[in-house]
Protein backbone atom coordinates (compact mmCIF):
# COMPACT_ATOMS: atom_id res chain seq x y z
CA UNK A 1 0.00 0.00 0.00
CA UNK A 2 1.30 3.65 -0.49
CA UNK A 3 0.48 5.74 1.88
CA UNK A 4 -0.93 9.23 1.26
CA UNK A 5 1.76 12.18 2.05
CA UNK A 6 2.14 13.51 5.22
CA UNK A 7 0.48 17.11 5.44
CA UNK A 8 2.28 19.78 4.43
CA UNK A 9 4.45 17.35 2.01
CA UNK A 10 4.80 18.65 -1.80
CA UNK A 11 6.29 15.06 -3.39
CA UNK A 12 6.04 11.61 -3.17
CA UNK A 13 8.35 9.00 -4.38
CA UNK A 14 9.10 9.34 -7.49
CA UNK A 15 8.95 5.17 -7.98
CA UNK A 16 6.06 5.52 -6.09
CA UNK A 17 2.25 5.25 -7.45
CA UNK A 18 -0.10 8.09 -6.14
CA UNK A 19 -2.66 7.23 -3.20
CA UNK A 20 -5.15 6.98 -5.32
CA UNK A 21 -3.52 3.13 -6.84
CA UNK A 22 -3.62 1.92 -3.14
CA UNK A 23 -6.56 -0.50 -2.45
CA UNK A 24 -7.83 1.53 0.25
CA UNK A 25 -8.28 4.62 -1.31
CA UNK A 26 -9.10 3.37 -4.24
CA UNK A 27 -13.10 2.88 -2.97
CA UNK A 28 -13.29 6.50 -2.21
CA UNK A 29 -12.11 7.22 -5.62
CA UNK A 30 -14.21 5.20 -7.55
CA UNK A 31 -17.24 6.58 -5.62
CA UNK A 32 -16.68 9.94 -6.66
CA UNK A 33 -16.34 9.16 -10.37
CA UNK A 34 -19.50 6.95 -10.06
CA UNK A 35 -21.14 9.70 -8.63
CA UNK A 36 -20.54 11.90 -11.57
CA UNK A 37 -22.23 9.05 -14.22
CA UNK A 38 -25.04 10.18 -16.18
CA UNK A 39 -28.18 9.19 -15.31
CA UNK A 40 -28.80 6.90 -18.26
CA UNK A 41 -25.93 4.50 -19.98
CA UNK A 42 -24.74 5.69 -23.44
CA UNK A 43 -24.91 3.15 -25.92
CA UNK A 44 -21.23 1.36 -25.54
CA UNK A 45 -19.50 -0.66 -28.29
CA UNK A 46 -20.38 -3.98 -28.50
CA UNK A 47 -16.76 -4.98 -30.02
CA UNK A 48 -14.57 -3.02 -27.72
CA UNK A 49 -13.15 -0.62 -30.38
CA UNK A 50 -11.06 2.37 -29.27
CA UNK A 51 -13.45 5.69 -28.99
CA UNK A 52 -10.21 7.79 -30.21
CA UNK A 53 -12.99 10.79 -30.57
CA UNK A 54 -13.41 10.30 -26.57
CA UNK A 55 -9.95 9.81 -25.84
CA UNK A 56 -8.88 12.68 -28.09
CA UNK A 57 -11.26 15.61 -26.59
CA UNK A 58 -10.16 13.84 -22.62
CA UNK A 59 -6.40 14.91 -23.93
CA UNK A 60 -7.49 18.35 -25.45
CA UNK A 61 -9.80 19.28 -22.27
CA UNK A 62 -7.08 18.16 -19.46
CA UNK A 63 -4.66 20.15 -21.74
CA UNK A 64 -6.65 23.35 -21.28
CA UNK A 65 -6.81 22.69 -17.89
CA UNK A 66 -3.55 22.29 -17.20
CA UNK A 67 -2.91 25.69 -19.40
CA UNK A 68 -5.32 27.46 -17.24
CA UNK A 69 -3.30 26.33 -14.13
CA UNK A 70 0.03 28.01 -15.57
CA UNK A 71 1.41 24.40 -16.34
CA UNK A 72 2.39 22.82 -20.09
CA UNK A 73 0.33 20.53 -22.07
CA UNK A 74 0.65 16.88 -22.22
CA UNK A 75 2.55 15.64 -25.52
CA UNK A 76 0.74 12.32 -27.02
CA UNK A 77 2.56 9.20 -26.42
CA UNK A 78 1.59 6.19 -28.77
CA UNK A 79 3.14 3.81 -25.90
CA UNK A 80 1.49 5.06 -23.20
CA UNK A 81 -1.82 5.43 -25.54
CA UNK A 82 -1.09 1.39 -26.13
CA UNK A 83 -0.91 0.75 -22.41
CA UNK A 84 -4.14 2.78 -21.82
CA UNK A 85 -5.98 0.89 -24.35
CA UNK A 86 -4.99 -2.33 -22.95
CA UNK A 87 -6.46 -1.54 -19.72
CA UNK A 88 -9.16 0.06 -20.67
CA UNK A 89 -9.96 -3.11 -22.76
CA UNK A 90 -9.56 -5.04 -19.43
CA UNK A 91 -12.08 -2.56 -17.61
CA UNK A 92 -14.79 -3.49 -20.36
CA UNK A 93 -14.23 -6.92 -20.42
CA UNK A 94 -14.80 -6.89 -16.70
CA UNK A 95 -17.24 -4.44 -16.59
CA UNK A 96 -15.54 -2.11 -13.32
CA UNK A 97 -13.21 0.25 -12.85
CA UNK A 98 -9.77 -1.04 -10.92
CA UNK A 99 -6.22 0.42 -11.16
CA UNK A 100 -5.34 -3.65 -10.47
CA UNK A 101 -2.37 -3.96 -12.89
CA UNK A 102 -1.15 -0.48 -12.26
CA UNK A 103 2.38 -1.60 -11.32
CA UNK A 104 2.91 -3.26 -14.24
CA UNK A 105 2.25 -0.33 -16.85
CA UNK A 106 4.52 1.43 -14.20
CA UNK A 107 7.07 -0.97 -15.51
CA UNK A 108 6.05 -1.28 -19.13
CA UNK A 109 6.33 2.48 -19.54
CA UNK A 110 10.09 2.49 -17.73
CA UNK A 111 9.37 5.93 -16.81
CA UNK A 112 10.66 7.42 -13.33
CA UNK A 113 7.01 8.85 -12.94
CA UNK A 114 3.75 7.83 -13.86
CA UNK A 115 -0.25 8.45 -12.58
CA UNK A 116 -3.30 7.54 -13.82
CA UNK A 117 -7.51 8.10 -13.54
CA UNK A 118 -9.97 6.08 -15.19
CA UNK A 119 -13.57 7.11 -15.74
CA UNK A 120 -16.61 4.55 -17.00
CA UNK A 121 -20.13 6.01 -18.56
CA UNK A 122 -18.90 9.16 -20.24
CA UNK A 123 -19.93 10.40 -23.29
CA UNK A 124 -18.43 14.01 -22.93
CA UNK A 125 -14.90 14.73 -21.64
CA UNK A 126 -16.46 18.09 -19.18
CA UNK A 127 -18.34 15.94 -16.83
CA UNK A 128 -15.08 13.12 -16.77
CA UNK A 129 -12.74 16.36 -16.16
CA UNK A 130 -14.97 17.84 -13.40
CA UNK A 131 -15.41 14.27 -11.75
CA UNK A 132 -11.95 14.10 -11.65
CA UNK A 133 -11.59 17.19 -10.61
CA UNK A 134 -13.37 17.08 -7.71
CA UNK A 135 -11.44 13.91 -6.04
CA UNK A 136 -8.65 15.48 -4.54
CA UNK A 137 -6.20 12.75 -5.37
CA UNK A 138 -7.39 12.37 -9.48
CA UNK A 139 -7.19 16.23 -9.60
CA UNK A 140 -3.20 15.98 -7.86
CA UNK A 141 -3.05 13.64 -11.04
CA UNK A 142 -4.09 16.14 -13.42
CA UNK A 143 -1.91 18.69 -12.05
CA UNK A 144 1.50 16.64 -11.67
CA UNK A 145 4.34 18.70 -13.28
CA UNK A 146 6.28 15.97 -13.31
CA UNK A 147 4.71 14.11 -15.79
CA UNK A 148 5.09 15.44 -19.96
CA UNK A 149 3.63 12.80 -21.44
CA UNK A 150 -0.13 10.54 -22.17
CA UNK A 151 -1.76 8.15 -23.23
CA UNK A 152 -5.45 8.29 -23.27
CA UNK A 153 -7.81 5.36 -24.37
CA UNK A 154 -11.40 4.71 -24.54
CA UNK A 155 -13.19 1.80 -24.68
CA UNK A 156 -17.02 0.66 -24.87
CA UNK A 157 -17.14 4.06 -22.30
CA UNK A 158 -14.23 2.72 -20.28
CA UNK A 159 -11.17 5.69 -20.46
CA UNK A 160 -7.57 5.50 -18.79
CA UNK A 161 -6.08 8.28 -18.78
CA UNK A 162 -1.96 7.52 -18.14
CA UNK A 163 0.40 10.02 -17.87
CA UNK A 164 4.14 9.75 -17.50
CA UNK A 165 7.32 11.65 -16.96
CA UNK A 166 9.48 11.95 -20.48
CA UNK A 167 12.41 9.38 -21.32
Amino acid sequence: MHPLPPPGATARPSRTPPACFARSGQAAAIAVLLACLPATSPAMAADGAVDSALAEQVHEAVNSYRASQQLPALRLSAELAQLAAEHSQTLSAQRQLTHAGFQARFERARRQTCVENLAAGFTRPEPMLAGWRRSADHHRNLLDARVQEVGVASVAGHVTWLACSAR
